[in-house]
């Protein structure tokens, strides 16, 4: 699919800027919806999200009249670079195509895709959403955040912003988390039996081929989910929401309870 707009860098006090089509990405239901748990928002509007090795720093920029939205943005370490921005947010996604289809088949998704307007599915890594997702199992949002935040603090690498200053850290490589001892992980984390499916799933990544979930994102979806629960620990559940949020993999849907109470109720 092609991008809904051209989009334009311009260095102001050293962030980059690019426009974008109105209302089309929304940073808070785009972030802070549950599929991915290393973001944050600052007092004055700034929207920090790592993943992988690198940290984005982004805000709208208020601009009522303007026809377009405008944002403002870093990339660290390093100069803002726009294309992380781009395969990050997944602007060759065009919304505006998918909700009128979504209108057309069912009005009540149309609604929602209204209401939750510029919602859009990020591309994390692969190894970090898997190893995040397995601590979030029977778990609530802001639990999980605080024991991946701890997690990397601990054992990941530092990233580094502006003044050779560490702003964050990245999540430690899965080779790194199956030399942990599980009971001191989940002590220090409250993860309980979670920290042990962590270590124990780190460890079948780490003893795989390098990049071998990288691998399994230039796979059909069917393939790449069939080898993802070949890892003992990962359920139907976990590889969905791997295939969805780290490898642009659509047809995928995460189910839950939650989930499959709303299609029961509604569709069945």
């Amino acid at each position: 699919m092609g991008k809904e707009s051209r989009m334009s860098r311009i260095d102001t006090k050293g962030a980059g800027t690019f426009e974008y089509p109105k209302g089309l990405l929304h940073l808070e239901y785009t972030l802070s919806n549950g599929q991915m748990f290393r973001w944050r928002q600052t007092p004055d509007g700034w929207w920090d999200a790592v993943t992988g090795d690198r940290m984005i720093r982004i805000r709208k920029v208020d601009d009522p009249a303007s026809d377009v939205d405008r944002f403002e943005f870093f990339t660290y370490p390093g100069e803002p670079d726009l294309a992380f921005i781009e395969e990050f947010f997944r602007f060759d996604v065009v919304l505006d195509k998918l909700y009128a289809a979504w209108l057309e088949a069912d009005p009540y998704l149309g609604s929602l895709a209204e209401r939750f307007k510029g919602l859009r599915i990020v591309k994390q890594k692969p190894e970090e959403c898997l190893l995040s997702f397995m601590c979030s199992t029977a778990n609530f949002i802001p639990r999980i955040m605080k024991a991946i935040a701890y997690i990397a603090k601990t054992w990941g690498e530092p990233i580094i912003g502006p003044d050779s200053k560490s702003l964050t850290h990245a999540f430690p490589a899965a080779s790194v988390i199956a030399a942990l001892d599980p009971y001191e992980v989940s002590d220090k984390t409250g993860l309980e039996w979670r920290a042990g499916n962590l270590v124990k799933v780190a460890a079948q990544i780490a003893a795989k081929p390098e990049n071998w979930l990288d691998e399994l994102s230039r796979l059909d979806y069917a393939t790449a989910r069939g080898e993802l629960q070949r890892i003992d620990g990962v359920g139907p559940k976990i590889a969905d929401c791997v295939c969805l949020f780290a490898m642009a993999k659509d047809q995928a849907v995460p189910v839950d309870t939650h989930v499959w109470q709303l299609t029961r109720d509604r569709y069945l």
